[in-house]
């Protein structure tokens, strides 16, 4: 998936540039914020609410490849912010940090599990673990990270994929790779019989 513009304000940014056309990095779609969003996407609050100049003014998904085995690579969110989520002055609200991370970390599940659509899915979030590590400018870009922690599945002899409870790290970043936001995330699968 090849994103046919590429926002002026990633554009103006040279880390980001590196970032989009670096060699081990492929865009992908961002399930819940496509483009042009349809006015019935049950995906609203990134694809209606957020999506203003002052809100999540642009956004760029891509999946980085490990050199090694691309399954073992991280979900990265580009996100071009106004001012319209802020709770100081050029500081974005943790809340909405927390929304991030829940958006990067569902693209890691959704390129893992090899799915075309996070819609409707099943995975659920069933924990959040965050600590705040440094203030998130706004107005601005970032960079969110997300990637598979399979050290519990490695106990269980078993692939991420495989787990029930699919454990993950996320960090959100600026320009220079300081590490702003960390995240300690668990999604659960429902049971074959169980349904949302």
């Amino acid at each position: 998936m090849a994103y046919s513009v590429i926002h002026p304000d990633f554009q103006s940014e040279q880390w980001c540039m590196q970032l989009i056309q670096s060699a081990s990095t492929v865009a992908i779609p961002w399930p819940s914020r496509p483009h042009p969003a349809p006015g019935d996407h049950p995906c609203s609050l990134f694809a209606q609410t957020l999506n203003t100049p002052t809100g999540v003014r642009a956004g760029y998904a891509m999946w980085k490849r490990n050199p090694q085995e691309d399954c073992i690579g991280e979900a990265c969110l580009l996100v071009s912010m106004g001012t319209g989520m802020n709770y100081y002055p050029e500081t974005l609200h943790g809340g909405m940090c927390a929304a991030l991370i829940d958006e990067a970390m569902g693209l890691l599940v959704f390129r893992k599990m090899d799915w075309a659509t996070g819609v409707g899915s099943g995975t659920v979030t069933a924990s959040i673990e965050i600590k705040l590590r440094g203030r998130i400018r706004t107005p601005g870009v970032c960079l969110i990270r997300a990637w598979a922690d399979e050290e519990e599945a490695k106990k269980q002899g078993k692939n991420w994929v495989e787990m029930r409870k699919l454990w993950a790290r996320a960090a959100i970043e600026d320009g220079v790779g300081n590490i702003l936001m960390e995240a300690r995330y668990l999604f659960i699968q429902p049971k074959k019989s169980e349904t949302l």
